[in-house]
């Protein structure tokens, strides 16, 4: 081949790559299976158990996180008997489905299409090219720290021959993205400030929602993202106390601002106080009892 139609081949060859291709710019990172696979990004304790053939137990240590622009989700994590296994996740806009990519030590390779279900917070995935055999995983959030997955083989006459599930509990010492963390109190910090605006506009009364502070008090409703919980739409709480700003007793020993949340996490919620400082919480108990009291 001279050089010529070396460069056209080429040329043509980009091209065909640049209309596969996945969009340029960040839209990708709003899509809900994005922010889902986002829920991976951490160190987890993965204690596992086969059922069949035989009984089996044992515990891994996987670490999640971005790679290539956060386009693709890199897994990492060793067996007990050595073995090095990598995942890659990503959600294939073209295709409308979630990709998974899996290579071990040992020379097995395999990839898998699935989808997730928002609803139940499930992750479902079936390998190709495994000819009569059937293989599935799928892995449920039952919070942001918590997850159950099950990995089942079956033969051509739909007996199952491999049954393997796991029970996984985020490290509480890995908790996550510190960048997450910091970025969530500086929005409690900002609502805060939205709240002090408002009180001084309204004769110390305070709002009744974070909501009526948007456009005037805060630029937009970014703010209200909690970058920890991106897929929850409003990601903080605002307990208003019945007094006015100025007759809130032990201003820095009331909760006002928090982040929302299904169950207690791990690493404990972000709060902001009503004297305007912002600290994180991790004991539930002490949490509800610095809420505000209700009107006598």
């Amino acid at each position: 081949m001279n050089l010529w139609r070396f460069a056209v081949v080429a040329f043509v060859a980009s091209m065909a790559l640049r209309a596969y291709a996945q969009p340029a710019n960040n839209d990708f990172k709003q899509t809900k299976e994005w922010k889902a696979l986002n829920r991976y990004v951490g160190t987890w304790d993965n204690q596992e158990t086969v059922t069949v053939p035989e009984l089996k137990q044992s515990r891994r240590t996987p670490t999640a996180a971005w790679i290539l622009g956060e386009r693709f989700l890199q897994l990492k994590e060793k067996s007990e008997d050595g073995a090095e296994m990598v995942h890659l996740f990503a959600y294939d806009q073209n295709r409308r489905a979630m990709r998974w990519w899996s290579f071990s030590s040992l020379g097995n390779a395999g990839v898998a299409t699935g989808s997730w279900d928002e609803a139940t917070r499930t992750f479902s995935f079936k390998m190709e090219d495994t000819g009569p055999t059937s293989v599935t995983l799928t892995d449920r959030f039952i919070d942001d720290d918590h997850r159950e997955w099950r990995f089942i083989v079956k033969d051509a006459d739909g007996k199952v021959v491999f049954d393997v599930s796991g029970k996984v509990t985020r490290q509480t010492n890995a908790v996550p993205r510190p960048a997450a963390v910091q970025q969530s109190q500086n929005n409690v910090k900002q609502l805060f400030i939205g709240v002090m605006m408002y009180a001084n506009d309204h004769r110390g009364a305070l709002p009744d929602t974070i909501e009526q502070l948007i456009g005037t008090y805060l630029k937009d409703d970014k703010v209200l993202r909690n970058p920890r919980q991106p897929d929850r739409e409003k990601g903080y709480v605002w307990a208003k106390p019945a007094q006015k700003i100025n007759q809130v007793r032990a201003p820095n020993q009331v909760i006002v601002l928090y982040e929302a949340y299904d169950k207690w996490p791990g690493g404990g919620l972000v709060v902001g106080f009503m004297d305007g400082h912002v600290e994180t919480v991790r004991d539930e108990e002490a949490f509800k009892q610095k809420l505000p009291k209700p009107a006598p």
